[in-house]
């Protein structure tokens, strides 16, 4: 998807918890031909506090946010449904479906 969005011009921010991670996104789209601007923020997604300060440091890179495409969640520890202990469950729930 980021790399759609650039290559029709769009700049894109990469969000996400691992500052490794992030750079190498960005780093893997800046590799392709694009003028359009790419920068990563550490930000999880699953903190309120961490996505109100995510968007600022996204409108002062890039002036405004036209869209957001969120991909972010857990699976939990991989094993049978029936093996995974109810903390876990919650916390995959609490990730999936509420973004804590």
């Amino acid at each position: 998807m980021a790399r759609g969005l650039r290559r029709a011009g769009a700049a894109v921010a990469i969000w996400g918890t691992n500052a490794d991670n992030n750079a190498a996104a960005v780093a893997s789209l800046q590799a392709e031909p694009s003028d359009a601007q790419v920068a990563s923020f550490r930000v999880d997604v699953g903190d309120e506090n961490a996505v109100a300060a995510g968007v600022e440091q996204t409108l002062a890179a890039f002036g405004q946010i036209d869209s957001c495409f969120a991909n972010a969640g857990v699976a939990g520890h991989p094993s049978p449904i029936d093996t995974m202990s109810t903390a876990e469950w919650r916390r995959v729930m609490a990730v999936n479906l509420d973004g804590q």
